[in-house]
């Protein structure tokens, strides 16, 4: 900072330096001996003086500290030797810096004074019997002993739990269910010592889940910054479904510029195949980055919503053809067999358009007639279909359920890729021949608005949506 005219000397210039930490606790603990050299430097082409004799000052060393930031000069040199110095009303000031000496004065390691305190009697005021879901055969539940002052400070859950007039805010024993009795002793010990060691993605995973049951934000926080260090290709959706839900902004950039970074390779990935259609859509939402075609990305998308079809086929042709192989005294029967299997294999990929039967609220009578129509059609050979178990069929429909949830999921989908990028071969030679998507409410919508971008397309034509946008895809390197 150059002063001009201080008030106890209105003809001499003063200069003062002051150091900034790059957060509000960079400078704690730190004390440093520093000495300054200030020189205000000729910029004037026209001035009489040489660059070497501008004026300037050593000046002693000083100590400075997170308390003391500043110091200077208050005589450097008078106005009248400045003003001849200035070009265009500007200075040009040098300041150098030597730290002679530095020490770090460290801060003391502060523990919670609540750690003696969990699962202790002393002055407990609450007592919890933990009826867990662990998978052991000890029935009875854990005891832990707590202090409701201390618990309701962390949780907002436990705040309520003991101020909102029901039966626990006045009895001395709450009971927990529907949480492992070891996760909920963790989470309790953390109200104490406001320390947690995550074990891996899976232990974070629960954490995170315990965290957002209880409200302890601070838990939450601690496991998502865990989870920023841990992400890889294999876990990257699943950590961004969990940062989307509990609305963390930082895990979810961190996830979104891990995805723009490695896209190439994710759709590559069984995470792709399992993961949530809602992060779907907000990873198809990148624009710029290391992205595949959309070629690509329209056929990774379709491979993730007809991944169920697989596990039908595993479950079912798959089995029905290992029996057609078996040896047949009768060829009748073989052909009828070779005959059954087709009929199923069509049969099952006519279940991709029909809702499950167990799907409550969105299934009418006719729906759940035509897929118990379906399966017994599938099932017209008995004796194929006899060991075929009640668990097999089970899964088979539940294969179908998630198929109808998925084609249904995509109609939301579609929409983020970009039919008028594609060339029109490609959209007629392999979209327009997937009924599995073109059936599907909007999609020909979608298509007209590629064909008629490929139609018109200009210097003039203004693209009405930013599917007619290319993506800024950067190069691997």
């Amino acid at each position: 900072m150059l002063v001009k005219g201080r008030p106890n000397n209105m003809e001499m210039v003063s200069v003062f330096v002051k150091l900034h930490g790059d957060s509000p606790d960079a400078l704690r603990g730190i004390k440093r001996l520093v000495q300054l050299t200030l020189k205000i430097n000729n910029t004037n082409p026209t001035s009489s003086y040489y660059h070497d004799f501008s004026p300037g000052k050593r000046l002693h060393p000083v100590w400075y500290s997170e308390r003391h930031t500043k110091w200077g000069e208050e005589s450097l040199t008078t106005t009248q030797t400045v003003q001849a110095l200035l070009n265009q009303d500007q200075a040009s000031l040098t300041v150098m810096m030597t730290i002679l000496y530095s020490t770090t004065d460290k801060l003391p390691v502060c523990n919670s004074p609540f750690a003696k305190y969990f699962n202790s009697r002393d002055f407990s005021d609450v007592l919890f019997r933990i009826h867990g879901i662990d998978d052991s055969h000890d029935n009875e539940p854990a005891i832990v002993y707590g202090h409701r002052n201390i618990l309701a400070a962390l949780s907002p859950w436990f705040q309520t739990l003991f101020t909102s007039g029901m039966r626990e805010t006045f009895e001395n024993e709450v009971n927990i269910f529907g949480v492992k009795r070891k996760l909920f002793m963790r989470v309790l010990r953390y109200c104490y010592t406001l320390h947690i060691s995550i074990r891996g993605v899976a232990d974070a995973y629960e954490l995170l889940a315990a965290a957002d049951r209880y409200q302890m934000v601070s838990l939450r926080d601690e496991v998502l910054r865990f989870l920023r260090h841990e992400i890889t290709l294999h876990n990257v959706l699943e950590i961004w479904w969990w940062a989307d839900t509990l609305d963390c902004e930082k895990t979810s950039d961190a996830c979104r510029q891990f995805v723009s970074s490695h896209f190439v390779e994710l759709i590559k990935q069984p995470s792709w195949i399992n993961a949530d259609a809602r992060v779907l859509k907000l990873a198809l939402q990148i624009d710029k980055g290391c992205l595949p075609t959309e070629q690509a990305l329209y056929e990774a998308v379709v491979l993730w919503a007809k991944h169920p079809l697989s596990r039908i086929e595993s479950e079912s042709i798959q089995d029905l053809k290992k029996q057609q192989k078996e040896p047949q005294n009768d060829c009748g029967l073989a052909l009828e067999a070779d005959s059954a299997v087709s009929q199923c294999e069509q049969n099952l990929r006519n279940l991709s358009i029909r809702p499950a039967a167990n799907q409550i609220g969105t299934v009418n009578q006719d729906d759940q007639l035509t897929v118990s129509k379906a399966i017994d059609r599938k099932a017209k050979n008995d004796e194929l279909l006899a060991d075929m178990s009640d668990e097999e069929m089970e899964n088979i429909m539940n294969a179908c359920e998630d198929l109808y949830q998925r084609q249904q999921m995509l109609i939301d989908l579609l929409p983020h890729i970009r039919f008028p990028i594609m060339s029109p071969d490609y959209l007629a030679e392999i979209v327009e021949q997937d009924s599995f998507v073109v059936d599907l409410a909007g999609t020909r919508d979608l298509l007209y608005e590629a064909y008629r971008f490929h139609a018109v397309k200009s210097d003039k034509f203004i693209p009405v949506s930013i599917r007619c946008q290319p993506r800024d895809i950067i190069a691997e390197k």
